[in-house]
């Protein structure tokens, strides 16, 4: 590669060649990347990438269900006259828009209330399914690395991480509360 020369302000921060990608100490081809090692275990184990999607589409499905559960409330707990239905026959703009506007008049703190309910609700089952959901998938990952584990495994226990070492990683109470450690019962 040709060598360009920078000028002198610039010199510190790019060194004397522009375009030669990182420096050597950064990032060497042959260290470990979080990239690579998320890769490895999707080919390990491909049903993690399945499980990641199931609970977060399921999280989607919910919301757009309590999302829809709040508007049909809502709009039942409106009261539409027999003058505001013949207003909304007339297929005028001028009526339609009286007829609406006597329909909705004072609707506007259900509205807020029903908006805050529903937020609320959604946060705490984003909050739990979250919670449920990564912790499936990171017993699954603990379980498939044997870097930084494996010197808290037993001798016997290769593929499978420990309930002792979940406990301690995960603050559980005693190695007895942990649950069972394989992902395909983690599905089931």
């Amino acid at each position: 590669m040709m060598k360009m020369l920078v000028p002198h302000l610039y010199r510190p921060l790019f060194g004397d060649r522009v375009g030669t990608g990182y420096s050597l100490p950064m990032s060497p081809a042959h260290q470990r990347s979080p990239f690579r090692d998320g890769f490895a275990a999707l080919r390990e184990e491909p049903l993690l990438l399945a499980a990641e999607l199931t609970w977060r589409w399921c999280f989607g499905l919910a919301a757009w269900l309590i999302a829809l559960l709040a508007v049909t409330l809502f709009l039942d707990s409106l009261t539409i006259s027999a003058l505001d239905r013949f207003l909304l026959g007339t297929m005028s703009p001028l009526l339609e828009h009286s007829a609406a506007k006597h329909i909705f008049h004072g609707a506007l703190l259900r509205v807020l209330w029903m908006k805050f309910i529903v937020l609320v609700g959604l946060s705490v089952l984003w909050a739990s399914a979250a919670a449920v959901g990564r912790a499936a998938s990171l017993r699954c990952l603990v379980s498939l690395t044997n870097g930084d584990d494996r010197d808290e495994e037993p001798a016997g226990n290769s593929g499978q991480c420990s309930s002792s070492t979940l406990c301690a990683r995960f603050g559980c109470g005693s190695p007895s509360a942990a649950l069972p450690l394989r992902f395909s019962s983690v599905m089931t």
